[in-house]
C-alpha cells in the first residue's frame, strides 16, 4: 500500500511490517508483529489523523490453508487487528 506522503508500507509471512520511502527504498520504520502478514496494509482516517492498519496472522480462504498447513502449524501465533498512527 502507498501513500500520497511518499511512503510505501508491506507486511511478510515473517512477520516484518515495514514502511519504506517510495522514491529510494529506504527503510523508515519496520516492526515485528509477532506472526505472519498475509493480506494487504490499509490506511484510514479518524479524527483527522491517519492511521495503518495491518491484519496479522493465518487466516482467510483459497488455497492458502490447504497448501502451507504445516508450515501454519508452525509459524502462526494468532490473529489481530494492529493499528499505527501516523506521525505529522
Amino acid at each position: 500500500t502507498s501513500t500520497a506522503g511518499g511512503i510505501v508500507m508491506y507486511g511478510d509471512p515473517e512477520g516484518m511490517f515495514n514502511i519504506v520511502k517510495d522514491d529510494t527504498g529506504e527503510l523508515v520504520y519496520s516492526y515485528n508483529v509477532g506472526t505472519g502478514i498475509y493480506g494487504n496494509v490499509t490506511t484510514y482516517t479518524a479524527n483527522g489523523k491517519q492511521f495503518i492498519g495491518v491484519v496479522v496472522g493465518a487466516g482467510g480462504g483459497g488455497i492458502w490453508p490447504l497448501h502451507f498447513a504445516d508450515w501454519y502449524k508452525k509459524h502462526s501465533k494468532g490473529g489481530a487487528l494492529i493499528a499505527f498512527g501516523l506521525m505529522d
